[in-house]
This record gives structure tokens, sequence and C-alpha cells, in this order.
């Protein structure tokens, strides 16, 4: 996380790039969500016997709620050992909500990739000339108002193709 924040801030990033380190990053923490619990376990009840505690969950006192008579005594209440208590609403709960900030906040980054994106260099190269005219009208009609552009589609695609072959 550190690292992709320090990326970020470079005056050298490129949107391209930001988009391939946030997905990564996104990738890290969906497996993280599915293999990190046992990995902090061990690392939390390392830290807890180097500091002379008990490498245990707390168990806290269940509370007994009383059924009416018209519950039905087969309605099974889920228990979960206090190890499993913390994984589901603790530590899910808050990688589920790094994820989630991570996927809504760079959202906006994914939408300009889709307009925008064909214009980095290293897509400007190998693009087909009729997804290079499709792109360049796609962008016209992106930055339309109210029947205004300040782009002509045409003009930008000759533009890129001269571009292209000083390369």
């Amino acid at each position: 996380m550190n690292i992709v924040s320090k990326n970020l801030q470079s005056k050298d990033m490129h949107i391209d790039n930001i988009i391939i380190e946030i997905n990564i990053l996104i990738g890290y923490f969906k497996d993280y969500r599915e293999t990190g619990f046992s990995k902090a376990i061990d690392e939390a009840k390392q830290v807890a016997i180097e500091m002379c505690i008990d490498p245990i969950f707390p168990q806290k006192h269940l509370i007994q709620r009383k059924k009416t008579f018209d519950e039905s005594s087969s309605s099974e209440e889920i228990s979960f050992t206090a190890e499993e208590n913390f994984k589901v609403n603790y530590f899910l709960h808050i990688v589920d909500q790094v994820i989630y900030s991570l996927e809504t906040k760079f959202e906006q980054f994914k939408e300009y990739d889709r307009v925008f994106g064909f214009l980095f260099p290293y897509n400007l190269r190998g693009i087909e000339d009729k997804d290079l005219k499709s792109s360049c009208h796609c962008l016209e009609k992106e930055l339309k108002f109210e029947e205004k552009s300040d782009i002509d589609a045409e003009e930008l695609y000759t533009e890129l193709k001269l571009f292209e072959t000083l390369e």
C-alpha cells in the first residue's frame, strides 16, 4: 500500500500506470481476503508471545435469549468461536471496506482510461486504423457539450496517424 501511494505521488506518474498499480493493489487485497487471516493470526500470536501475553482470543459471555411459545425450536442459532467471530466481524469487514474503497475511488481513472486510453503511447503504437478512428469519434462525442465539440475526430485521427509515422 505504501509503495503504491508513493508511486501515485511521483511527478512522472501517468494515468495508465495508476490504473495498473491500483488493479494490482485490489488483486492483492482480494487474495489477502482469502489467505491473509491465518498469516495475520500467526504474526499476532508471535507478537503476543514476545510481549508475554497469552495468544488467545478472550471468549465473550454468550447471552441466552428465551424463546417465545410461537418460535420453532428447530431454528438454529449460529455461534462462532472467538477467532471465527473476529474473522467475520472485523477482519473480513475491514478488508472488504478497503477493496470497496479502492474500487470506487479509482473508478474515475478507469473512465479516463476508457475515454483517453487510446492516446497513451503504448496503446497508440499497436492500434489498428479502424479502432483508432472509432476511438477518436468516441472522444469527440465524450467532449461534446450542447452539440459543440473542442475537437474534430477526423482531424485528430489524421494528426495521430502523422504522429505515429514520426516515431
